[in-house]
């Protein structure tokens, strides 16, 4: 027999992740002072797991250098991405027990400054290829100096935005409503079990209606002496029961 539920899981991750490529690779068109195309990957990091934020980093990635055209070069900036999806993945995973905000916080910043290490990285790279930036020491120096401030603004914004937006995504992907009791366990009854706790509910009543029909509960009666006699009166009602068999 198939496992439709297991399916049907499978299918809503692969939406979800195609999802978050496609919020990826449109914000690599929307001319920004600082960038927000790794919200996808964090998002993805939080509510899925590792190994999904680091297939929604490669591959919008690689979709975004397809319209550059596929070479050696696309291979060199895919990497960062891959790197910074496995990186955030795993420490998000590494924390799921025991989230904290701040931990949360933490994570985004080092990841962003991972990823900003990693662009830098293959910018030199590139820049020593054509001759556009010399190898002198100092000049690598300046050059990882002066990105890093974009890459902390980034991170604090990430972070903020990755707060604010987690706890409504993970009640909608969990299917609870915004008005469910705190108490509510995420084991939701069955039908059967709603039934039966609907019947006990009503035998309660119909026992407490009848000892207030006989005079049995004093109006001003404690509590617990109303517990006894309900225990009681289902010890006799059990007795005959049993009684009745044969």
């Amino acid at each position: 027999m198939v496992d439709m539920s297991a399916n049907h899981a499978k299918v809503r991750r692969l939406v979800l992740d195609a999802m978050l490529v496609a919020f990826h690779v449109l914000w690599s068109f929307v001319p920004s002072e600082v960038s927000w195309q790794s919200l996808p990957v964090l998002l993805c990091a939080f509510l899925i797991g590792p190994w999904d934020a680091m297939i929604v980093a490669t591959l919008g990635s690689f979709v975004e250098q397809v319209q550059y055209g596929i070479s050696f070069a696309s291979v060199i900036w895919m990497l960062p991405w891959l790197i910074f999806g496995l990186f955030v993945g795993l420490s998000a995973f590494l924390v799921r027990h025991r989230p904290r905000t701040w931990k949360l916080v933490v994570i985004i910043v080092l990841s962003e400054l991972v990823l900003n290490l990693g662009n830098t990285t293959a910018l030199c790279y590139f820049g020593y290829l054509s001759a556009d930036f010399s190898s002198a020491p100092w000049v690598l120096f300046l050059l990882y100096v002066g990105r890093l401030p974009q890459a902390l603004i980034r991170g604090a914004l990430s972070a903020v935005a990755v707060t604010f937006l987690l706890p409504p995504l993970r009640q909608v992907l969990s299917g609870q409503k915004k008005n469910a009791p705190k108490d509510a366990s995420p084991l939701s009854l069955s039908k059967n079990d709603q039934l039966a706790e609907h019947v006990v509910q009503d035998q309660d009543k119909q026992v407490a209606h009848d000892f207030d029909g006989h005079g049995l509960l004093p109006e001003q009666g404690g509590e617990d002496e109303k517990k006894d006699l309900l225990q009681a009166e289902r010890g006799q009602t059990g007795g005959e029961e049993q009684q009745d068999l044969p």
